[in-house]
This record gives C-alpha cells, structure tokens and sequence, in this order.
C-alpha cells in the first residue's frame, strides 16, 4: 500500500481519536438540546453507523471503526497532506486539510462547545498540537480565544459570546465577516 495513502493506514489508535472527536461532537448536541430546547438529542449519529449508512455496500469490512475506514472503496485515494523534502517526506501545514479543515471544521465544533458549556479534550489535544505547526494561536487556556480565532469560522469569530446568540441570532454579527 502507499504509505501516503490515508485511510489504508487507520489503526486502532487513529479509530479511538476519531471516536473521541465524534463523542464530544455528540455531547456537544445533546447539551445544545437540553438547554435550548430544541432538537432530538438522538439526532447526531455515532461515526461508525454513520460512515455505514452512507457508504454502505463500499465498505468491505464493518465489524470496527478502524476497519470501516480502512476498507471503504469511497475512501479510496485520499493522500495524507505530505511533500517532498530531502531525504523523503513532511507533513504540508499549507494543505488545506490544515489550513481549512482546522479552521472552518474543529475550531467551529470547539467554538459551540465552549458556547455550549462542555469540555472537549480530545480536539484541545489536536488543536493544540496542530496549531503550533501552523503558526496560529486558535485555543488558548482551554478556550477558543487564542489571537486567530477571527481567522476561523467558529461563532466566536463572528463576535459571538453564548449559545442563545448562536441558536437565536440575537448577536450583532460583525458585517465584514459575512
């Protein structure tokens, strides 16, 4: 297999990561339900069953996390964000994978977390680790509020500071972020 060929490659450990991300991002649903009201707190679907309700028939082995990534032909093809260097390869902070997946992806999940009032380890961990590479500040004190934040497209970005504004639109978004 190519070794930059992502999914091929997920292990276990990667699979615990990746649920652990899902976990907080259901957390994050469920307290958004509890406290505004709104919603079915069931309505997030834990990652594995997703992946196998929208794969389907493309993923060849269903009985792990791991493993429903690791042989879903619709994830066939992916490249893990590397370049050539001397001597072989690094990891490319340019990537998009970096440079908008961080941004406009983990750092929304953790802007509504901290909205929402529930701790998320996990992403502070990758966000914490990633964005020393990236030359970016996005969390800082276990709180989206680092220098960057207005580079995200986390609500905090938009000058939103609770979970009524968020849900509601009861917050004076700021014109030149739209």
């Amino acid at each position: 297999a190519d070794p930059l060929i992502i999914y091929p490659c997920i292990n276990e450990q990667s699979a615990e990561w990746a649920q652990k991300v899902s976990d907080e991002r259901i957390k994050v649903w469920k307290e958004i339900t509890r406290k505004m009201k709104i919603g079915d707190m069931d309505e997030v679907p834990q990652l594995k069953e997703y992946i196998i309700a929208t794969y389907g028939d493309q993923i060849h082995d269903k009985s792990s996390l791991a493993s429903v990534f690791n042989t879903n032909d619709g994830f066939k093809g992916f490249r893990c964000p590397m370049k050539r260097v001397d001597g072989g390869w690094t990891l490319n902070f340019q990537n998009r994978y970096f440079v908008e997946d961080i941004p406009e992806g983990f750092c929304v999940y953790k802007g509504i977390a901290d909205l929402a009032g529930v701790k998320t380890p996990a992403i502070d961990k990758i966000l914490g680790f990633f964005q020393k590479f990236m030359n970016f500040e996005f969390i800082r004190d276990g709180k989206l509020k680092g220098r960057d934040v207005g580079r995200t497209k986390a609500p905090q970005a938009f000058g939103i500071t609770t979970l009524d504004e968020y849900i509601n639109g009861t917050s004076r978004i700021s014109q030149s972020k739209l």
